[in-house]
């Protein structure tokens, strides 16, 4: 029976591991209760690095935009063409970029027109589309939101 014991507490510590990357993979508690699988997206549009972080999942539709890059001269981008759309087919468009000038790396605040209330009620996931960023296409960031309970 002791050399059962050994294998009982690799078992159990692998079992406990495995519980607590799952409720730290669960995300951060978001809009209406939901939680959110991720509240950083990060992708590629040519040689810029796009991350885009959910602000205030709590209560608004605003973004922090990041560009970083060692290419392109990023001052005249503007991110005013951005829209944020949801699985029920709502678009809300963006206000202003709030991003002072940087070169190579720019970032700030972008934030949606709109009540956040009614966009977000019963959404499965909201999309992030930002125009081009000189002659690269930028991937759409998508942040999937779940019921808390």
């Amino acid at each position: 029976m002791n050399r059962f014991v050994p294998a009982m507490v690799a078992g159990s510590l692998l079992v406990l591991l495995g519980a607590c990357s799952a409720s730290a993979a669960g995300g951060a508690a978001g809009p209406n209760g939901a939680v959110l699988r991720s509240s950083t997206q990060t992708v590629q549009a040519g040689p810029v690095t796009v991350a885009a972080t959910w602000e205030d999942e709590g209560s608004g539709l605003s973004f922090h935009v990041k560009l970083d890059n060692h290419e392109i001269d990023l001052d005249s981008v503007t991110l005013a063409g951005a829209i944020l759309t949801n699985d029920r087919g709502g678009r809300l468009p963006a206000r202003d970029w709030a991003a002072p000038a940087g070169g190579h790396h720019r970032e700030g605040s972008l934030v949606f027109s709109g009540a956040p209330g009614p966009f977000l009620a019963g959404a499965r996931w909201v999309e992030l589309s930002l125009p081009a960023i000189g002659p690269n296409s930028v991937p759409a960031m998508r942040w999937t939101l779940g019921t808390s309970s």
